[in-house]
């Protein structure tokens, strides 16, 4: 039975070969924004070593033993090492998200003037038009009076 899946497998693949298609991904994503990717990579390690730290401080001026002491320690640190994870995961997609909207609010503002100068291009066109017709229509109009 598993011979005849990834033999069917095999043959979707070759098909989808056949009439390749490019997906292109547009999402904004966490794990491709390299100032996130370093950032969160930086706060998992300072919760971490920081939990670590505090913990073994208080527990061996706490008068428990170093075993002990220790074993809290790594266990306060990989807990803190969790928690400033998930903290940082949520900070970092608000300021993704507010960045996104940013860029798509220049994008929108520069569209905008686009169009504007365009319509503005064009009534002045339509304005030197109107000018000229009146001209020759004045031009004419001389013309035929003399």
């Amino acid at each position: 039975m598993s011979e005849d899946t990834t033999e069917k497998k095999a043959k979707k693949a070759k098909k989808a070969k056949k009439g390749e298609v490019e997906v292109v991904d547009t999402h904004v994503r966490l794990s491709t924004h390299p100032a996130a990717i370093a950032a969160v990579k930086r706060t998992r390690a300072r919760c971490g070593l920081f939990g670590f730290v505090v913990v073994l401080g208080l527990c061996l001026m706490g008068d428990v033993p170093a075993f002990d002491a220790t074993y809290r320690a790594l266990i306060a640190g990989i807990v803190c090492h969790l928690a400033g994870w998930y903290v940082a995961i949520v900070v970092w997609r608000q300021i993704i998200r507010h960045q996104a909207a940013q860029a798509a609010e220049a994008y929108n503002e520069r569209i905008r003037k686009a169009h504007q100068e365009a319509a503005e291009r064009a009534a002045a066109a339509l304005n030197a038009q109107h000018a000229a017709e009146a001209e020759a229509e004045a031009s004419w109009a001389a013309t035929i009076s003399t």
